[in-house]
């Protein structure tokens, strides 16, 4: 969990409501200071059981294969089973044989509906890849956290060498029908 712009303005109002409290030297002005640490914790609760019943996950679109460092599209579907938008924060990773753009994206995912980010792939190893799970930071309803999750992708992908580069080689008929992408 790290504290969002709102979680921070009233963890800071707690702390001055405090220190105002112990310079008035009231015993009830002392005391004070609970309100907005108890307002503050009550938010995080909340925001902590929304994330959780938000069940929100990814898949990938993709081809089931690539080739060897040619550039590939995939699309990271995001959905949740919210009846509100729900804001992300997106860490994409790939197996190490796969280099990606892994710039951290926002987006809001709509209820009931996906929202995809697109990413370009270029693999740089052959053979079968499985798509690690990505950090994900799932925005609390009231805006006072980014809670962390890991998401698990089912998506593996085989790369294979490219063997005809151009169609000059094509001109092997019988080779062409041989080799099969």
């Amino acid at each position: 969990m790290h504290l969002r712009t709102n979680g921070l303005v009233f963890a800071v109002l707690t702390v001055l409501v405090a220190i105002l409290g112990a310079w008035s030297g009231e015993a009830d002005l002392q005391r004070l200071w609970l309100l907005p640490l108890a307002l503050l914790l009550l938010g995080l609760a909340y925001e902590g059981m929304t994330v959780t019943r938000a069940r929100a996950n990814v898949t990938i679109d993709a081809s089931a294969q690539g080739i060897l460092g040619r550039p590939m599209s995939l699309q990271l579907l995001f959905r949740h089973a919210l009846g509100r938008d729900v804001e992300l924060q997106v860490a994409p990773a790939a197996p190490e044989a796969v280099e990606i753009d892994n710039q951290i994206r926002t987006l809001k995912v709509p209820a009931g509906e996906a929202a995809a980010i697109e990413l370009g792939a270029t693999p740089r190893r052959l053979g079968q890849h499985q798509w690690p799970s990505m950090q994900v930071r799932v925005g609390g309803p009231l805006g006072l956290a980014w809670w962390s999750r890991r998401f698990d992708t089912s998506y593996s992908f085989k790369v294979m060498p490219e063997l005809l580069r151009d169609s000059a080689d094509a001109s092997v008929p019988w080779l062409a029908a041989c080799v099969r992408i």
